[in-house]
């Protein structure tokens, strides 16, 4: 039998070991804890990033929507104009083909296809499609596709070469700080309709690719 004596290393090696497994518990749990602060802040970083990007899409002049294979899933206000609604509502979950007169709805819904099945390395796919926004006000656009993950969705990028109409700049102080230089520039921009096309270009690029990673 084991002396009496001879229980007293037992027990403090296992009073170590017992220490060293909650000191390796403790460290863990302050690695998770810093790891998840740090992931809240970028979920925060990104969701405030995302509204200030909504924001700037909103005040562009340009026709721009977002379109999985079925459906419209965004749409900013320049384009709301153009297929002659007033809420986005009346326009999310719907085909762009059903805004065109049934003559174009069949090469609409290719175009949009044929944009789905693109690489980001292959041209830019161009349709010339007329919008009747009301029966005494149309819009003849040439609408540029692009390949685009939206929400971890496939999707496709759906803008217009020209403006529908002038750039709104009534933004909130907050967006102001953020975004007053640009506005100006597209204020600025605005005398030149392909410069101010490039400058969009180069935004939605930027905006593509940060929802895209």
């Amino acid at each position: 039998m084991i002396q009496h004596d001879a229980w007293l290393p037992i027990f403090l090696s296992v009073i170590v070991l017992l220490a060293l497994i909650s000191g390796l518990l403790y460290l863990r749990l302050h690695s998770l804890q810093q790891h998840y602060r740090h992931l809240h802040q970028r979920l925060q970083e990104q969701e405030i990033a995302e509204a200030q990007h909504q924001s700037i899409l909103s005040h562009l002049p340009f026709f721009l929507v977002i379109h999985t294979k079925t459906e419209i899933c965004y749409c900013n206000p320049a384009a709301l104009l153009a297929l002659g609604q007033t809420d986005a509502s009346q326009v999310i979950g719907k085909p762009l083909a059903s805004f065109v007169p049934p003559s174009e709805m069949a090469s609409v819904t290719a175009f949009v296809e044929s944009a789905l099945q693109q690489s980001s390395e292959m041209p830019t796919l161009k349709k010339a499609v007329r919008f009747s926004a009301s029966p005494d006000r149309s819009y003849l656009l040439t609408l540029t596709a692009q390949p685009f993950v939206y929400h971890q969705q496939p999707a496709v990028m759906i803008t217009s070469t020209t403006a529908v109409s002038a750039p709104i700049v009534a933004l909130s102080m907050t967006n102001s700080m953020h975004f007053g230089k640009l506005i100006i520039g597209l204020k600025l921009l605005m005398r030149s309709s392909v410069a101010l096309h490039m400058s969009f270009t180069q935004f939605l690029g930027r905006w593509r690719h940060r929802y895209s990673a």
